[in-house]
């Protein structure tokens, strides 16, 4: 199985540090006149307190990343997004994929044409999710203190009952890292659910840590990706 995609998480910090083989993740939302990357609806740029950092200004420079996804952090950007993604950035908008929203707002994103990455967790199973089947998910979870092992490429009620999460095989999986949620998450642990996912064969991880996943999936590889 190919390895997965390094993306790396809240990457609007990075604008131009970041080796091009990783994929960013960036949080989005709307000023009523700009796409400015933020994941916390500070009201510092709103009062000019500081320069935001603006969506196109990280882009230039940042086109040649082989995926882009983009997490919309509040309703009523899709429209302007699809502007930039689609026709000022064609190239971009084709490695791109939106996830994050509201049922509302990923349904408008995807009449607009972004491909969309529904949530799916021991909470949101794939077969609940509106709009499903999609060409990419979003794999998460709520309860970091239960048994990584309850990730499944299957899933029956059985499974749903016991908070098991289904990956499915028809689309694109993004998972994501434990540290981006928990904080400070011991080393073991991380490298613990990163080869879960290695054996997932999920197409990319969403982490805060690139270097070091990268360095587990080539150890992993060398021990036989058992």
């Amino acid at each position: 199985m190919p390895e997965p995609i390094v993306l790396v998480h809240r990457a609007q910090a990075y604008p131009h540090s970041m080796p091009s083989r990783w994929g960013a993740v960036l949080d989005v939302r709307w000023t009523g006149s700009f796409l400015v990357l933020e994941h916390d609806l500070y009201s510092g740029y709103r009062e000019a307190k500081y320069e935001p950092m603006y969506l196109e200004a990280w882009l230039d420079g940042n086109e040649d990343r082989p995926v882009f996804a983009w997490n919309i952090r509040e309703d009523g950007v899709e429209k302007r997004l699809a502007e930039v993604l689609l026709k000022e950035f064609p190239e971009v908008g084709a490695r791109s994929f939106v996830f994050g929203a509201s049922y509302a707002t990923l349904r408008a994103a995807k009449a607009l044409g972004l491909p969309t990455a529904p949530r799916i967790s021991e909470e949101e199973p794939w077969e609940m999710v509106p709009g499903c089947p999609t060409s990419h998910c979003w794999l998460d979870r709520w309860d970091w203190a239960s048994d990584v092992a309850y990730y499944e490429p299957n899933q029956s009620p059985e499974d749903f009952a016991q908070q098991r999460i289904y990956v499915p095989q028809q689309a694109r999986v993004w998972a994501v890292s434990p540290e981006t949620h928990v904080g400070h998450s011991p080393w073991f642990w991380l490298q613990h659910h990163w080869r879960v996912f290695f054996r997932l064969g999920v197409a990319g991880i969403c982490t805060d840590h690139p270097e070091e996943c990268e360095r587990a999936y080539q150890q992993w590889q060398t021990e036989g990706a058992r």
